[in-house]
């Protein structure tokens, strides 16, 4: 299907209307400009070419040059050149930005519109009737950083009519004509024969031999959908395949895409008079064209992934986006190739593939079996949509067979070739591919989609049966199926798996999905859902993010397949904190998720931890065995008895696993967090020897006796974990180390200090390979991650300047606390989140993010966290001017703080930060006298170095309000002029 994208149309005339003329480009003529932006018509200045005729030429040449450059360890002085070169070209794109850009400060805004966080998918139509101006690499532009704007998700296309919003529609079937010209080495015919006969969808008529203009071929009236032309372009003749520029729309008709893949089809000669621009200008709804040399390597992989993306496994069905999504792939992968400037694209209007059946593969294959469900109910095994085979494709006909004439490395001039195989230029004959109508299922799912994300009333739990039988097994699978019809596009539901899915190595049966038109992606599990297989059959193992954790990745996937299909993701063996983990993610609308929930995992204290089940996570602690070698106790374990001890308030509990921890740099960082919690977990020296006792034996005793000496303060303890010997550290404990340190330097006030110290623990975190002991992705590396990504972005939360930084590290941090069912962190990244969104003045959103974390603080039992969220939801009502609601919810607040659990002391400290919100609110409201009242309340004689920053702001506003008579200034003298009196 066509996706929507917003779209800017900038129509370049001569002032005097002549559009039949040839002229030459200058860069001192001046172009008439009229700019239309989602149908709004802005005014706009005078549009210059940046270069001239010959400067034109020469950014061909180089053009040329490098599409014909491989990279090669033999001549390294080519690589440069070419690389140089397509600097030359980069610079090019720049200038046409700069000149688009100058034109108006709208089409300057819509062109920056794409480095915004969330920005939407953009088309810049360049419209002309003047073919000189179709001769610049539009599709090239760059802007000001050196960045393609494609990469931003911008379509860059070119027409010479106007251009309609109104899209092209295609019937349920396409067919396809495929010309091989004379000397192609049929690089991209394996991708289009083997992609094309896999989607079912598209019918492959016939394939013409190319080489002379002899006037035969389809009908100018009836052309097929698709036209593939490989052939050698020639850039003196102006031919593609031995076809005149002129001849090409009588010769192959009005194709609906026409793909040209040959030298030279956009640009055959310096007036732009080619056969792409003939016929796009004839009727052609998309045009694909290459302004230079096409190396055949280039051919090759273009064909691949675009066939790949609209037809393939991906089934996108939106042409533009694939071509889009081609052009940034070669500007990252073959910048000094610069196919990505070469490559030009005519559009009349987008091109709706929506009528074309989704009948997606199933994903990964090895997982899916096609034997039907164990159930009468089911009914007869229908072939699923997406069972095609997926063997080799079938041998081409209608070619030149083991005759065919050596190909060269590019699509160019190939008159030796022709001239040597002309007595094959006319063959041609129907291609024996028949492609079988595809199989077919029922269209039981509703085509409406709900945008907005599920409330917790979506998620429904089939009955589990309490038997193992066939029966039960039957009503299982049939429930499952029946799941599927219902099921809308963009839904999400949870729901128990059947009994069989719980066997190792279970596959799911394609019949029970039956249903589903599109493609169905099977994820399976908690640590790693998204498989290597997957990302193999779907075309994205190599655009896969390296080392990324299973929970960014999950991620980074679910964007990458949001323009698929209509994709069902059936996830089998999660777990229910994986609904949440889709909460707090939020993926696309176009995407629909079945959860099957897998049988509950056994449970671990890092886990319970984890989830903040400390009184579970104590009592299997007091189960572990004693600390003898046969009886092994991991420091991932013992550090998790140890948090779950000093969060529930029971440190003497917790120091009996510090004694057992094997890594010295793990007790240094323990033994930082205990004396960080409170000033009386402080050990005297012998008492402190005595917790280490277990380090102070062999070679080093002596030495880290005397550090041993010197440990007074939390900060004492990381540095010295974090500057351990190389080969006594570990990678992760550094980071982590790095991370403590930084949150106490952010706590005494030294953001700069700590935000340095941030980026160093979160570049060694995600330098840890998962390969070793010291690398390894265990709990501690996922707390520390997501710790310090919330910690950074808590740092950057109250800087406007910094919000969009602390927003991505934001998004990052609660992907992994949900994902891994982290409960108090995501709590507390809620908190972060609005902060965030009140420093960028969405005071709505920041009310929303600060009732979820109270929300998940008091379901936490953790009342200091509960204060801080209410203190930024104080703040927001402060900034929205809602007194009466700020003094409602401090008298709420109150009540609820004497039901909880908390001390008498923190207690009245968190009444006294309810009572200083009523005070401003009263201060807001105009109501002074009632404010004074309530901050003499609460104000406090002490030393002003001991005062906080709300003490501080109490002594401010109580200074003003005091009504106050100082005795101790004398009186004025009356017999002092009044204009000499001053002031003080």
């Amino acid at each position: 299907m066509s996706h929507y994208r917003k779209t800017a149309i900038v129509r370049l005339v001569l002032p005097s209307g002549d559009s039949g003329q040839s002229l030459p480009l200058t860069t001192d003529r001046a172009y008439g400009v009229f700019v239309t932006i989602e149908g709004k018509d802005s005014p706009a200045g005078y549009f210059r070419s940046p270069i001239n005729d010959d400067q034109w030429r020469e950014f061909r040449n180089k053009l040329s040059s490098c599409n014909t450059v491989r990279p090669s360890v033999n001549d390294p002085a080519a690589d440069d050149l070419a690389f140089r070169n397509a600097m030359f070209i980069q610079d090019l794109g720049t200038a046409l930005f700069t000149a688009l850009s100058g034109l108006n400060k709208e089409m300057a805004a819509f062109l920056a519109a794409g480095s915004e966080s969330g920005a939407v998918a953009r088309r810049l139509v360049i419209q002309t009737q003047r073919t000189e101006l179709h001769l610049l690499p539009w599709g090239a532009i760059c802007d000001g950083d050196g960045k393609l704007l494609a990469s931003h998700d911008l379509s860059i296309v070119q027409s010479w009519d106007d251009f309609s919003d109104s899209q092209t529609m295609t019937k349920s079937r396409l067919t396809l004509t495929r010309v091989e010209g004379i000397g192609t080495s049929g690089a991209t015919a394996n991708a289009l024969t083997q992609l094309l006969t896999q989607s079912g969808v598209v019918d492959i008529l016939n394939t013409k031999s190319g080489g002379s203009d002899t006037g035969d071929g389809v009908s100018t009236t009836a052309g097929p959908d698709i036209l593939h032309v490989e052939a050698h372009g020639d850039d003196v003749t102006h031919q593609v395949g031995g076809v005149s520029s002129t001849r090409f729309a009588q010769l192959y008709g009005q194709p609906r895409m026409a793909m040209l893949w040959s030298c030279f089809s956009g640009a055959a000669n310096s007036w732009g008079d080619s056969p792409a621009l003939w016929l796009h200008r004839d009727g052609a709804a998309m045009v694909l064209s290459f302004q230079a040399e096409l190396h055949v390597l280039d051919a090759a992989s273009l064909t691949q992934s675009f066939y790949s993306e609209v037809f393939g496994p991906a089934a996108s069905r939106d042409p533009e986006t694939a071509l889009v999504h081609a052009r940034c792939a070669k500007f990252n992968e073959g910048f000094q190739n610069a196919c990505w400037a070469s490559m030009t694209v005519y559009l009349r209007s987008p091109l709706d593939l929506s009528a074309l059946p989704l009948n997606g593969p199933r994903v990964p294959q090895s997982q899916w079996s096609s034997a039907p469900a164990p159930s009468s109910e089911v009914g007869p095994a229908q072939p699923a949509a997406g069972s095609i085979s997926y063997g080799p494709p079938p041998p081409m006909t209608g070619g030149y067979g083991d005759s065919a004439p050596q190909a060269a490395s590019s699509y160019g001039s190939a008159l030796n070739a022709v001239a040597s195989a002309s007595s094959a230029a006319d063959v041609s004959g129907d291609d024996s591919e028949e492609t079988s109508d595809d199989a077919g299922s029922p269209d039981s799912a509703s085509s409406s989609s709900d945008d907005s994300p599920p409330t917790d009333g979506d998620v429904a739990s089939a009955s589990t049966p309490t038997t193992g039988d066939a029966d039960a097994e039957i009503d299982e699978w049939a429930a499952v199926e029946h799941e599927v019809c219902k099921m809308q596009p963009g839904s999400w539901k949870l729901t128990d798996a059947p009994v069989a899915l719980a066997e190792p190595n279970a596959k799911l049966p394609i019949d029970v999905f039956g249903g589903w038109r599109g493609n169905v992606i099977r994820l399976d599990g908690g640590e790693n859902p998204v498989t290597r297989d997957i990302l193999s059959e779907l075309d994205l193992l190599r655009a896969a993010p390296l080392n990324a954790n299973a929970a960014e990745k999950l991620v980074w996937f679910f964007k990458r397949i949001s323009n698929f299909g209509s994709p069902l993701i059936v996830w089998t063996n999660c777990q229910r904190r994986h609904m949440e983990f889709l909460k707090v993610v939020v993926p696309s609308p176009s995407l629909t998720f079945l959860l099957l929930l897998g049988p509950a995992p056994e449970e671990t204290i890092p886990g319970l931890v984890d989830e903040n089940r400390l009184d579970e996570a104590r009592e299997l602690s007091a189960k572990l065995p004693a600390d003898t070698p046969g009886a092994k106790v991991s420091d991932e374990t013992l550090s998790a008895a140890y948090y779950a001890g000093v969060r529930g308030a029971q440190p003497g509990i917790a120091k009996e696993y510090l004694q057992r921890i094997d890594s010295f740099q793990e007790w240094l960082l323990l033994m930082g967090n205990l004396y960080s919690r409170d000033d009386s977990n402080t050990l005297s020296i012998p008492d402190l020897l005595a917790t280490g006792s277990r380090f102070l034996t062999g070679d080093c005793a002596e030495t880290r006796r005397e550090e041993f000496e010197l440990l007074r303060k939390p900060e004492d303890f990381y540095r010295l974990a974090m500057n351990q010997p190389v080969a006594a550290s570990s990678p992760r404990e550094e980071a982590r180390a790095k991370h403590e340190l930084g949150y106490l330097l952010q706590e005494q006030g030294q953001p700069s200090t700590a935000e340095a110290f941030y980026r160093l623990a979160l570049a060694n975190l995600e330098s840890c390979d998962d390969s070793s002991d010291g690398t390894r992705h265990d709990s501690r590396w996922y707390f520390a991650l997501s710790a310090v990504l919330r910690d950074l972005a808590d740092l950057l939360s109250e800087r406007k300047s910094r919000v969009r930084d602390a927003t991505e590290l934001m998004k990052r941090a609660m992907a992994i606390q949900a994902f891994r069912g982290m409960r108090l962190q995501l709590a507390y990244s809620e908190t972060t989140a609005a902060r965030i969104s009140l420093t960028e003045g969405e005071h709505t959103k920041a009310i929303d993010h600060a009732l979820r974390a109270a929300n998940r603080m008091e379901e936490c039992v953790n009342w200091t966290g509960w204060g801080k969220a209410l203190g930024i939801l104080f703040d927001s009502l402060a900034e929205t001017r809602e007194t009466a609601r700020m003094i409602s919810l401090a008298n709420i607040a109150n009540e609820k703080i004497r039901a909880s659990n908390l001390s008498t002391e923190n207690i009245a400290r968190l009444e006294r930060t309810f009572k200083f919100a009523k005070a401003k609110a009263h201060w807001i409201a105009g109501e002074l006298t009632e404010a004074r009242d309530e901050l003499e309340d609460i104000h406090r004689e002490s030393d002003q170095d001991e005062k906080g920053a709300m003490d501080r702001e109490i002594d401010r506003l109580l200074t003003f309000l005091r009504v106050t008579r100082k005795t101790s200034e004398p009186p004025p003298d009356p017999q002092r002029p009044a204009h000499t009196r001053k002031s003080h």
